[in-house]
């Protein structure tokens, strides 16, 4: 054998030629969720936005129009959220404290579920978006049991958090997107002036045009339910020396740093202070309506006997709803209360 072929040959370096993945991107999917604030400093009026998509094409992107041309970068949603769907029907349940009755079963498409003591959890862990209609119910779980591939029993609930208590008006169905409020959650990027108006959307993958099979459209307007107040708790009565009832009530705030319980008043987001109150009798139908500034009201003995034809007398019931009223938003969520007299 000619020695030379086992000599070292010198040349020019060539640069290692890079592993090219043969997966291809495909269709992601998007959660257009109108949410209460869910930290302090979100923008209020602002939509949360999750994306999904296997494999994950490193940035999922939300184009947003007026028109349905021109369309310009809204967000980019850079890491994937866990996203899941429920596998039966989840029904109401007790708010203000743990739910131990009812179980929710979901399908996760991503990600793991794990359980969390107590004290984590009323830290803010373990915390879902569950999709009933237009309405998003947030929960959170204390405990998190693998009962099948990618699925998990989650029992310990704590149901309506962040005054999400009217998503439970109606039993949530089989198949509801669930959604894990984390930090892979974020907000969009439309102006203030135009979150309720109705924009065309498109998204899809990273690194294919718009005009690609792989992106999608959507039509959303948005409610701006961050801006929305929490419906007041704990309506009482008593009754005054003229005959009238005293209708009062505990405000809730919007903000979630207003969950102090150090504080001596609850803080307010709104610019002034302002209630309506509705006035029904057994049935149900409203007949006297009511405006105040403060956390209380008089439904004096002319208005009852006005109302009912007499006054009003011990051992009698008397509805009524509260809602707090905000100069961006309108009439809150309402409490509605039977007052046993």
């Amino acid at each position: 054998a000619d020695p030379t072929i086992y000599e070292t040959l010198s040349g020019a370096a060539r640069d290692t030629a890079s592993a090219v993945s043969t997966k291809q991107t495909g269709r992601a999917l998007m959660a257009f969720m109108d949410l209460p604030m869910l930290k302090s400093g979100d923008a209020a009026y602002a939509p949360h936005l999750a994306a999904y998509a296997d494999p994950w094409p490193g940035a999922v992107l939300l184009y947003r129009s007026a028109s349905g041309a021109g369309y310009g970068l809204d967000t980019a949603v850079s890491t994937a959220a866990q996203m899941g769907e429920t596998l039966y029907d989840f029904y109401s349940g007790p708010t203000d404290r743990w739910d131990e009755v009812n179980a929710l079963y979901v399908k996760m498409y991503s990600g793991a579920l794990s359980s969390a003591d107590e004290t984590a959890v009323l830290n803010g862990a373990n915390v879902l978006a569950l999709q009933n209609g237009e309405e998003w119910e947030i929960i959170q779980f204390a405990t998190a049991t693998l009962i099948d591939t990618m699925t998990w029993k989650l029992t310990g609930l704590l149901r309506g958090q962040l005054g999400t208590e009217q998503a439970m008006a109606s039993p949530l169905a089989a198949g509801a997107r669930v959604v894990a409020l984390d930090a892979n959650v974020v907000q969009s990027a439309i102006p203030e002036a135009q979150y309720y108006t109705a924009f065309d959307y498109k998204y899809g993958p990273q690194g294919k045009a718009i005009s690609d099979v792989s992106y999608q459209s959507a039509t959303v307007a948005f409610k701006g339910v961050g801006l929305r107040p929490y419906a007041p708790c704990h309506v009482s009565f008593t009754r005054d020396d003229a005959g009238g009832i005293v209708i009062a009530w505990i405000r809730r705030d919007r903000d979630p740093s207003a969950d102090d319980w150090e504080a001596s008043d609850v803080p307010m987001s709104e610019t002034e202070e302002s209630y309506v109150v509705e006035i029904g009798n057994a049935a149900g139908t409203v007949l006297r309506t009511m405006t105040t500034p403060v956390a209380s009201v008089l439904y004096s003995a002319a208005n009852q006997a006005a109302d009912f034809g007499a006054q009003l007398a011990q051992g009698g019931t008397l509805k009524v709803s509260v809602s707090q009223s905000s100069a961006k938003f309108g009439r809150g969520l309402a409490e509605t209360a039977t007052l046993y007299l």
